[in-house]
Order: structure tokens, then sequence, then C-alpha cells
């Protein structure tokens, strides 16, 4: 274990240079620069050198990069970690080979992951709409609903429960901000919802309550398994443009 009062371990050249002061601040020129404060270890850089060996040059420097990183910081943490693991391994797996470059990209620019997330929302949309339309088709065919009919009645039912959710999202976060109830106003809204949805299905396709509910049942355990499906493809698209 190396810990002095202040250090600054420059990797390329293989110089070590004392600073007249103490500093937090990393910065990144030649190769890589690593600047620590007072009782802080460096033994980690050699822990997850063999992991490293695995990654190509542009994911390595994106590991610098996070690596220059304040101490406290939670992505260099957690990559520390997750590469002193597979360091420990004496093989790594096609998956951890797989997984190690999407890991670093991802802790590298999370902000940049989430942005492309919600920019990609919309997908969802695309996907959950034709599938509930089909679905409930499927479940309804001897009420003889024509599809584009069956398609507009959908389109009012996701309407409507975006402006609900919407409100929603208002009210909690800037109403009823750290209410210890917020939460029962939520469970209530989201029933609110379901109950509206199930009672416009009812009405909109006829029959009676038992076949109904049955049936309402099946269309929200087919779009719980879409909306999943749906947002991991969002998730892996968003990782995919990192």
């Amino acid at each position: 274990s190396l810990s002095t009062d202040s250090y600054r371990l420059q990797v390329g050249s293989g110089e070590v240079e004392e600073p007249d002061s103490p500093t937090a601040v990393a910065q990144e020129t030649e190769g890589f620069q690593l600047q620590e404060t007072q009782d802080e270890s460096i033994d980690f850089l050699k822990e997850i050198a063999p992991a490293r060996q695995h990654l190509d040059d542009e994911i390595n420097q994106l590991v610098r990069e996070v690596l220059v990183r304040p101490k406290g910081s939670p992505s260099k943490q957690f990559l520390v970690g997750y590469l002193m693991s597979l360091s420990d391994k004496d093989e790594l797996s096609g998956w951890d080979l797989v997984i190690a470059p999407v890991l670093v990209k991802i802790l590298h620019d999370f902000s940049q992951l989430t942005e492309d997330f919600k920019n990609n929302l919309a997908l969802i949309m695309v996907i959950l709409l034709p599938w509930m339309v089909l679905t409930s088709a499927l479940l309804n065919l001897g009420r003889h609903v024509r599809l584009v009919h069956q398609l507009v009645f959908w389109m009012h039912v996701f309407t409507f429960a975006f402006l609900v959710l919407s409100v929603e999202l208002l009210v909690v976060r800037f109403v009823l901000q750290g209410r210890e109830w917020v939460g029962y106003v939520s469970l209530a809204i989201y029933l609110v919802l379901l109950v509206h949805s199930y009672m416009a299905c009812h009405k909109f396709y006829g029959g009676g309550h038992l076949s109904s509910v049955f049936k309402f049942l099946l269309l929200l355990l087919f779009y719980s398994v879409a909306l999943l499906v749906s947002l991991l493809a969002v998730v892996a698209l968003s990782i995919y443009n990192l």
C-alpha cells in the first residue's frame, strides 16, 4: 500500500512527482495522470490491470477518464470494484467480455444514457398501442368490433392514462412533496385509473362482468409483458447509442 501526504501518479512516463500543496483535483495529460490525497491507496491500479488487458484502447480511455474522478465518485468506486472482481477470475467468460465495455460506457456517461432513454420512450407507445389493439381484438373476436374502432378506443384509453399520470407526477413532485401520505395518494390515483380502464373496456366490448374481468386481467398481463420487453429494448438501444 502506498500512501503519502500528497502525490501524483503518472502512468506512461513512469514519473512520480510530489506537488507543492495537497490537492484532490485530477487531470489527464499524456497517457494517464491521477492525483490523490492523504491516506488514499493506489493499489487498485495494479489490481485492475489484468481486467483492463482485455479491453480495447477506446474502452480503456473511458476507464482512465472515470478513474481520475474524485475519490467519492460512485461511478469510480463501482468501476474499480467491478474491474477488481474481473481481475480475480482465472479466465474471463464471453459474457464478461461483452458486459465489461457496456458497463464502462454507462459509468462513463450515465447522464447521456438517461437522456437517450427519455428520447426513446416514444418507441414504447409505437409498440404498446398496436399490441393492445391486437390482443384485445383476439380476446373479443366474437364481438365483431372493427379494428379501426378498437384502435380509436385504445388511443382514448392511453391518452386519458397519460393525462392522469402527468397530473399525478406534478401533484406528487410539487404539491405534496415530502408528505408522509403521498404514497397513498399515488396508489389511489393508480386504482382509479385501473377501474376507469376496466369500465371503459366493459362498456366498449360488452358482455358480463365475469368474462370482462377475466379478459381485462389477461390484457393487463399481456400489457405488462410488452411493457417490460419495450423498456428493455429502449435501454438496449440507449446503451448501443453511447
